[in-house]
């Protein structure tokens, strides 16, 4: 949760110890309702808080900092819940309801993408797809009449001829 520095407006850190924590402390113990903030070695003593104008002074003056609050709000929830936790743990009728609400199905089976085969052309550069080559100099293929010379010299010469000049 975010807390500004000194300021006890809009701040939901302070509000919670005053509707929650002040008086679940109070049900706890009586009209001994205490809220503490343990510091750590060297930073002095616990704060401890009976009522929250005496905190919210402290949080203005700056003696009771966001870090030291934020601390302090995390403790008093771990020993408020520990009880609870600690029946948890014990009650295997509970731990089966969990494991009930909360159903672990195994990770789906994620199928590795296949790669795609690029065509790559051929090495030179303008080659028609499509069209293969055969080992005794005949083409295949859907495009083989752009490439094709013909099959005898009679047709080759024509389509030579046909060439405009100069190219071959």
């Amino acid at each position: 949760a975010y807390a500004v520095p000194r300021e006890i407006e809009g701040n939901g850190i302070v509000s919670f110890i005053e509707y929650v924590l002040l008086p679940v402390s109070a049900l706890k113990h009586g009209d001994n309702a205490r809220f503490v903030i343990d510091r750590r070695e060297g930073e002095g003593e616990p704060l401890v808080y009976s009522n929250i104008e005496t905190l919210k002074e402290d949080y203005k003056a700056d003696r009771l900092t966001p870090q030291l609050l934020k601390s302090g709000v995390a403790n008093a929830l771990v020993s408020l819940l520990e009880p609870i936790q600690a029946d948890f743990q014990a009650s295997s009728a509970w731990q089966d309801i969990e494991r009930k609400a909360y159903l672990t199905y195994p990770p789906p089976e994620t199928k590795k993408k296949e790669k795609k085969v690029k065509d790559k052309g051929s090495k030179h550069p303008g080659a028609a797809k499509g069209v293969e080559a055969q080992p005794d100099g005949s083409v295949e293929g859907r495009r083989k009449d752009q490439v094709s010379l013909g099959t005898g010299i009679e047709e080759t010469m024509k389509k030579l001829d046909a060439l405009p000049n100069g190219a071959t």
